[in-house]
């Protein structure tokens, strides 16, 4: 299921107009890009927990 839900955006449409499908949409491209940008720090957060118990256990 992707996180861009065109069916929704085209409810939206239909119902609110043009501006709330584009606000929707929006937010929608949004929260992907923070979804993405959090998968990309995940190996960078995993190597920094690693080193610091690394450091703190000598």
């Amino acid at each position: 299921m992707p996180m861009l839900n065109i069916r929704r955006i085209k409810w939206v449409y239909e119902n609110f107009g043009f501006a709330a499908a584009i606000r929707s949409a929006c937010i929608d491209i949004v929260a992907l890009l923070a979804f993405t940008g959090y998968c990309l720090t995940l190996p960078y957060q995993f190597v920094k927990i690693l080193v610091q118990n690394i450091k703190n256990s000598k």
